[in-house]
């Protein structure tokens, strides 16, 4: 035991001596960099962009950052929808086997729940929604700047695109969608003016 502790201090010992001497000697010519530092080259011009501009002509010019408008709500009413889907492909499982064909059409709140309620709102609804939002809602903006949003309520928010309205069936904002058993309940708030 003994001799195998001496055998490996001196092991250790013949490794490092290379990066000691290395560290105090020199050989060779040394000349200074003429080039300039890279980190210091990228701060700098990095420094000279204004990025609230550049994400701000980014946003605009995403049409995918542009959410759908929809209508401000003349009453209060509750109404239900099935999301019904149809299958835009044949879904196989594992072996091959078709389980369920292209064009087969289905309620996916048969077989999934909604993790928590969605809520549809304009710009102009921000403070109705301040009143109304729950910890755990998902808020879509129909109008409006989503990260002003988003700071002023204090939480993530997703643009509204076409395929969701379509999907929900919604007709006008604020409106609060929950699930409730096999549909979407949909609860369309009156814009107070």
């Amino acid at each position: 035991m003994m001799g195998l502790r001496t055998f490996l201090i001196a092991l250790s010992s013949l490794l490092a001596m290379p990066l000691l001497a290395a560290e105090s000697h020199v050989i060779g010519r040394v000349y200074d960099i003429a080039e300039p530092d890279a980190l210091q080259e990228i701060q700098s011009r990095v420094s000279q962009i204004d990025w609230q501009k550049v994400m701000s002509e980014g946003v605009e010019r995403n049409t995918a950052a542009q959410p759908v408008p929809l209508p401000g709500a003349k009453e209060n009413r509750s109404r239900y929808h099935i999301p019904w889907y149809t299958a835009e492909f044949d879904v196989k499982d594992q072996t091959g086997a078709v389980i369920y064909p292209k064009g087969y059409r289905f309620n996916p709140l048969e077989h999934v729940r909604l993790p928590q309620r969605l809520v549809f709102i304009a710009e102009q609804d921000v403070p109705w929604a301040k009143n109304h939002l729950n910890t755990t809602d998902m808020v879509m903006i129909t109008s409006g700047d989503y990260r002003e949003i988003a700071v002023e309520l204090e939480r993530p928010v997703f643009i509204l695109t076409e395929e969701v309205r379509d999907r929900m069936a919604l007709q006008s904002v604020p409106a609060i969608v929950t699930q409730e058993g096999p549909t979407l309940r949909i609860e369309e708030h009156q814009r107070k003016l």
